[in-house]
């Protein structure tokens, strides 16, 4: 950026100086030149901002997620989802940590807006099936559940996805 600087207030001074058309008609095409390489190269360093802002947001919110602090991750995947509404791993970290929270009816349009991006995202297809048994609807959360078993058969279901699969478990949502 620095050189990019120099170069234009070297092709500015000579500009100024030389009085000669042919030179101040060469010095001008090198200045436009040199100028729009400093707007490219302010653009990509804006650019690069977003980017590692985003990243810092992302970064954050995984490790909260993984850590158990579940309303910091919301909060991190929720400033990230502000300025990149459709970031499908905001979207899923955001209704993960809510589903974490048992704020289920608040998870599911995260998920489902996750799902419309990524309809065979794993992580999205299995949180969405335990916000539907969080709301008490288990028979909707069945179809979420094939979809895992499809998508991964080995994967480890817990003692309350496999009562949902098999029918025994009773909702204490009213």
């Amino acid at each position: 950026m620095q050189i990019l600087v120099f170069l234009a207030n070297s092709v500015l001074s000579r500009t100024i100086h030389k009085d000669t058309c042919g030179m101040m008609k060469n010095s001008l095409l090198v200045l436009s030149a040199v100028c729009g390489l400093l707007l490219i190269f302010s653009s990509s360093v804006r650019y690069a901002s977003a980017l590692d802002y985003l990243g810092m947001r992302l970064n954050g919110g995984n490790y909260f997620l993984e850590h158990g602090q579940y309303s910091k991750a919301s909060y991190y995947f929720g400033k990230v989802l502000q300025s990149y509404p459709d970031n499908s791993i905001a979207l899923i970290g955001k209704g993960s940590a809510l589903v974490k929270l048992h704020l289920y009816s608040e998870a599911i349009p995260y998920l489902d807006k996750a799902l419309k991006i990524y309809p065979n995202n794993f992580d999205a297809v299995y949180e969405k099936a335990v916000a539907l048994v969080g709301l008490g609807k288990s028979h909707e959360a069945l179809v979420y559940y094939a979809k895992i078993h499809k998508m991964a058969p080995t994967f480890p279901l817990t003692e309350q996805d496999l009562k949902v699969i098999h029918g025994e478990y009773t909702s204490t949502v009213k």
